[in-house]
């Protein structure tokens, strides 16, 4: 019934006019379609359906676009109808499913990796790979989780542990170092950070 330039610029038209009469599912990818009409019955008898979220929408020209959509129900002309503000959010979309992509190769170069790696917050692991696990004699990363980090050194060593934790907390470069730790079993182990 209505649209304006922003609206058709999101979607490959030059003018706002040329949407004007158009079905709202025409902008749809059609793998969207199913979850869009679902939405747009249970709106129509009275259900919940969500006001806003994310969709793959297609364009005049048919390339793909990411719009996020969000609806309130107007009346127009004395009849019910949906108002709908679309905001077009496809290099958020392509970053995040960049970033996605990025933490998967890492996540697979980390796990399959013959070194030991961990991620500590906060002095807890929160992150371990299988090598790491082994290192110290674990049989599963998972084992390790929410261990004290420091506690896999000796009492000599955690100090130093300590203060190499707080200075890559403040982003300052600390060189390579080698430390006693200790093997699940208690025996000492040499192991370089």
């Amino acid at each position: 019934m209505f649209a304006n330039l922003a609206f058709a610029r999101i979607f490959g038209y030059a003018r706002a006019e040329d949407l004007v009469g158009t079905q709202s599912t025409d902008h749809w990818a059609p793998h969207e379609r199913p979850r869009m009409l679902a939405y747009r019955a249970a709106r129509q008898r009275g259900e919940y359906a969500p006001t806003q979220y994310v969709f793959e929408g297609l364009r005049k020209d048919g390339g793909r676009v990411w719009v996020e959509n969000r609806v309130n129900r107007v009346t127009w002309n004395g009849k019910p109808a949906s108002q709908v503000t679309y905001v077009d959010v496809t290099e958020r979309r392509r970053a995040e499913q960049a970033l996605l992509a990025s933490e998967q190769r890492y996540r697979d170069l980390a796990e399959n990796s013959v070194q030991g790696m961990c991620i500590v917050q906060n002095t807890r692991i929160v992150y371990v790979n299988r090598a790491e696990a082994e290192i110290f004699g674990f049989g599963s990363p998972e084992e390790m989780l929410g261990l004290e980090f420091l506690a896999l050194f000796t009492k000599e060593t955690q100090e130093r542990q300590h203060r190499r934790l707080r200075d890559l907390d403040e982003g300052l470069i600390v060189p390579p170092t080698q430390y006693e730790a200790v093997h699940r079993l208690g025996h000492h182990i040499w192991v370089q950070a």
